[in-house]
């Protein structure tokens, strides 16, 4: 099996592994649970919008957003098909249409239509992309004219970030497939993939929120 793939597997099967303690272990760092609040707090979304979250876990930013929106149309994706049926489990009680989950590798071609979303969202994974601009062409293909992306990842301070990157990934095995990335590495995607408007503001001691639009 190729490499690229052996990597993909174990990034599926641990994923898998962690469904079932997944909510409880994020709800018990809470230094996570509120860095993510915080991120959600700074997504400002129209009524009646198409969303999408990719790498959405078990859909806790989704479940938010339709609390706040439940007129969006939300669709998530994640590598996890366990992490999608806790999602799912979410939204049992709604009959309509308006939310879909599918599985999806965000180093791969996402599963949807050109022009499809009025946004797009990723919370704290694209550090498991292997090729950023690659990653963020498929979400400005995605997107439509106009469309707006929000994008939030751990980015540790400067003097740190480069001693995380050697440690983090070999102590849960994933050496070569985990990197966090300093605020210009992640500016200079977005430009390359063909974003504009492009912000980026550090929220917290380790995390950067980044937006940008399709023009």
């Amino acid at each position: 099996m190729p490499i690229a793939n052996e990597k993909e597997v174990f990034s599926r099967e641990y994923y898998n592994h962690w469904t079932e303690s997944y909510e409880t272990c994020v709800r018990l760092k809470f230094w996570f649970w509120r860095l993510l609040r915080k991120t959600w707090g700074k997504i400002v979304l129209e009524d009646h919008a198409s969303v999408y979250d990719f790498g959405c876990g078990t859909g806790n930013l989704l479940q938010h957003f339709h609390e706040q929106h439940p007129n969006a149309v939300l669709y998530g994706s994640d590598i996890s098909e366990g992490m999608l049926e806790k999602a799912r489990d979410k939204f049992s009680d709604i009959e309509d249409k308006s939310v879909e989950f599918k599985i999806a590798d965000m180093n791969e071609r996402f599963p949807w239509d050109d022009g499809m979303f009025d946004y797009v969202i990723s919370t704290y994974c694209f550090h498991h992309t292997k090729d950023p601009v690659k990653t963020l062409k498929e979400v400005f293909r995605v997107l439509r004219p106009g469309g707006k992306l929000y994008l939030a990842d751990l980015c540790y301070l400067p003097m740190i970030n480069g001693l995380v990157n050697r440690i983090y990934p070999r102590v849960l095995s994933w050496d070569g497939h985990i990197e966090f990335l300093n605020r210009r590495k992640v500016r200079n995607a977005l430009n390359e993939a063909g974003f504009k408007n492009i912000t980026q503001k550090r929220i917290s001691l380790y995390a950067i929120f980044s937006s940008a639009t399709k023009a």
